[in-house]
């Protein structure tokens, strides 16, 4: 993104991308610089694909144990979860982070101490 003139953009711990304002007149610049940068660094197969039931179980054990006590570790209050089952039927949509309303920048700073989902679950 720097080398295509937007040496504001960057990749975030949560694999997004920000890029802080940019101008109208830029705008489709900027759309094709991202485009060819996801081309050239595509995202891992494994992290397109949707979990199969074990790893949504495994994610619910992480994410009710190991995740919440870390957010409350760092002072983050975390509402209940759904059952299990909830949680696996509903393709993992809940996340502790859900009910919290952070600061971007929190947030980043968060989710780099307790990851929303671990790289661990790809096996």
């Amino acid at each position: 993104m720097t080398a295509a003139g937007f040496p504001q953009a960057k990749a975030m711990p949560d694999a997004s991308l920000t890029s802080g304002q940019v101008p109208d007149a830029r705008s489709e610049a900027f759309a094709v610089a991202e485009y060819t940068c996801g081309v050239e660094y595509p995202m891992a197969a494994k992290y397109q694909t949707a979990f199969n039931e074990s790893q949504l179980e495994w994610l619910y054990r992480y994410s009710t144990g190991e995740l919440t006590k870390c957010l409350q570790d760092h002072d983050i209050s975390v509402e209940r979860g759904p059952s299990e089952q909830e949680f696996v039927d509903s393709d993992g949509a809940w996340s502790p982070y859900r009910s919290v309303d952070l600061p971007q920048s929190r947030y980043y700073e968060l989710v780099t101490a307790c990851p929303e989902i671990p790289d661990s679950i790809y096996g």
